[in-house]
């Protein structure tokens, strides 16, 4: 029982009323940051570490939940951002870090994300003929290619989160996710339409746009699910996927849809 509980109860009360007859606990062999999320997910302030008969050997305190904690929150901004943890430091020591060390962590994943930009080039590349028949596509590439962007960030950033506080049926969210992305699809897709049909003046270019625009985020909210899961099955970790390695993935994804749905209704 914690002191909060112990001063709250009268002072005639046993204490097997209100104590925890099963405490979360763990072992000795557990990472601190098991340690943090067990803390998290059943609301404690600090978790006993037994061993397998269950014998009492100490307690992992706050300070050291507080500390993993930020500690694993800013090495998940990192690799969301593409860069790549080597070791671990305080944010404000990175900033003022050896140029040579900052231009190390930085840019493998940017080479990753350059070498997407050239397959995203060959996709455009190989629907030449496409674009020649209808230029006005050209113009609403930035809008499809931002939208698949911004719909697969939020989806992978909630949703590895939720994996991260609590044990979730992967099936069950897609399904969810799913109708989440369709509603979102449809609305921004009907904005689409009405915003490509009065700019260009062209019907078929406004459908295309549209129905584009909802297949596009259907999809980024499948990748940004797939991607982490993978990651996970392959005992990697899954903020990586949340950063250029899933951006490159939707962007290149979101150009195929588009330019196949403009082929389909040319």
């Amino acid at each position: 029982l914690s002191i909060k509980e112990l001063l709250h109860a009268h002072a005639e009360q046993k204490l097997s009323a209100i104590m925890t007859r099963e405490p979360v606990t763990v072992h000795p062999q557990a990472t601190l940051e098991r340690a943090a999320l067990a803390a998290i997910q059943h609301g404690i302030k600090a978790v006993p570490v037994v061993d397998r008969q269950g014998q009492f050997l100490g307690v992992v305190g706050t300070d050291t939940i507080l500390h993993t904690l930020h500690c694993e929150h800013v090495e998940d901004l990192l690799k969301m951002g593409g860069i790549q943890v080597l070791e671990q430091k305080h944010i404000l020591e990175m900033l003022t870090d050896r140029v040579a060390h900052l231009i190390r962590i930085r840019f493998s994943w940017l080479f990753i994300g350059l070498v997407g930009g050239f397959l995203a080039t060959l996709v455009v590349r190989s629907f030449e003929q496409t674009l020649a028949e209808q230029v006005a596509l050209a113009f609403f590439m930035p809008a499809i290619v931002y939208m698949a962007s911004a719909v697969g960030s939020q989806t992978q950033t909630l949703f590895i989160r939720a994996m991260a506080i609590k044990k979730i049926g992967v099936a069950r969210y897609i399904g969810r996710e799913i109708v989440v992305d369709g509603v979102l699809g449809i609305l921004l897709a009907f904005a689409m339409y009405v915003f490509a049909y009065v700019s260009s003046q062209q019907f078929e270019i406004a459908l295309i746009v549209s129905v584009a625009m909802l297949l596009t985020i259907l999809v980024a909210g499948l990748v940004a699910v797939a991607i982490p899961v993978l990651l996970i099955r392959f005992k990697r970790d899954p903020a990586i996927g949340a950063g250029p390695l899933g951006t490159v993935i939707q962007d290149i994804l979101s150009l195929v849809v588009y330019f196949a749905v403009a082929s389909v209704l040319l």
